[in-house]
């Protein structure tokens, strides 16, 4: 996969194949969808996948998903799996938010 292509340039959010198949794979056919999660967002951060020209208006998307407002009761809550957790505050800091990483180490709420 190419540099950048993990971004969509129309809406400058995440996009992976759809997740159809057991455990949540995808079949090498599968459609591209936007995915836009707060791991795929730390997750493009933390490895430098974002085009730079995108790099302001992903950083905004990241700081949103952070921040809870894309969903109701999860302010600065971590809800990703595993395997990003230790990135999330890493991400944040590399886009000049450490006020967010601060606030979510903070944080004592869960994000369900």
């Amino acid at each position: 996969m190419k540099r950048g292509y993990f971004i969509d340039p129309a809406t400058v959010k995440t996009r992976a194949p759809e997740a159809s198949g057991p455990l949540g794979t995808s079949a090498p056919d599968a459609p591209i969808v936007i995915c836009d999660t707060q791991a795929s967002c730390a997750l493009a951060i933390y490895f430098n996948i974002a085009n730079d020209e995108y790099n302001e208006r992903f950083a905004e998307n990241y700081y949103e998903a952070c921040r809870g407002g894309r969903s109701e009761g999860a302010e600065y809550t971590i809800n990703t799996g595993f395997y990003v957790t230790g990135k999330v505050l890493p991400a944040l800091m590399k886009i000049g938010r450490v006020d967010v990483a601060y606030e979510m180490l903070e944080q004592t709420e869960y994000a369900s």
